[in-house]
């Protein structure tokens, strides 16, 4: 198995266990603390069905892009075989844009609630962001995009990004505002990085048959990527 097929395995199984293990815990966590002072069964039950829906919003999203996406390249006699992973790196950017302005909301709220940030909190959310964007890399490495490509559509998006931090910051005295875009914003990105892993990525990784030792080293790949991921939602408790 190749080194470029052995990054993008890693790459799938630490996304995925991002995904199920940290960022889906954590939007029901949030609906749940935002009033845990109020009437307790009838708010958590309602908080929840809130961040299901957003959730399900962010995986019929991404379904609609994808098959307007299909049906407008229908013409295209290479849509077969490249449409797939095309779409991928575009449903990609759309969740790094809305990662990266969950980060900023998630980072304003901590600063304007003036509360101190623990040095291991700190050093654990690096090594998520680090490894997001190694995620990012090696997802649109496999989709055929250059490294010269990857570097301005990353640009791109970070510029993108800028604009709705300057639009949030217009807005940083309204708390309530910030919490409800937060709540949901955040189910959003994980339904769409939901649709994402079952629909895209699992497929690839299961999909090809590399021989025994092939199919060791993917095992062994995928998991160590998982194991990562626990670890550091375990360090970061």
């Amino acid at each position: 198995m190749s080194l470029k097929k052995t990054i993008s395995n890693f790459a799938s199984g630490g996304l995925m266990a991002d995904v199920f293990i940290r960022l889906f815990p954590s939007t029901i966590d949030l609906y749940n603390k935002s009033n845990e002072n109020e009437n307790q069964f009838h708010i958590d039950d309602q908080h929840n069905n809130h961040a299901g829906l957003f959730i399900l919003t962010g995986i019929f999203l991404s379904f609609t892009i994808e098959k307007f996406y299909r049906y407008f390249q229908n013409n295209n006699e290479q849509i077969s075989t490249s449409s797939s992973i095309h779409i991928l790196a575009y449903l990609f950017l759309l969740a790094d844009i809305l990662h990266k302005y969950t980060n900023n909301l998630s980072l304003f709220s901590i600063l304007l609630s003036k509360s101190s940030i623990h040095s291991t909190v700190l050093i654990i959310s690096i090594i998520y962001e680090t490894l997001y964007v190694f995620y990012g890399y090696a997802i649109l490495i496999h989709s055929g995009w250059t490294s010269s490509k990857i570097i301005r559509y990353q640009l791109l998006t970070g510029f993108i990004n800028s604009i709705l931090f300057w639009f949030d910051f217009q807005f940083s005295s309204n708390i309530k505002l910030r919490l409800r875009l937060y709540q949901i914003f955040l189910p959003i990105l994980a339904g769409i990085l939901i649709y994402i892993s079952t629909v895209h990525i699992m497929p690839k990784v299961i999909e090809n048959i590399y021989g025994i030792k092939g199919t060791i080293l993917k095992v062994n790949t995928f998991v160590i990527s998982v194991l990562i991921v626990v670890y550091l939602k375990q360090s970061n408790k």
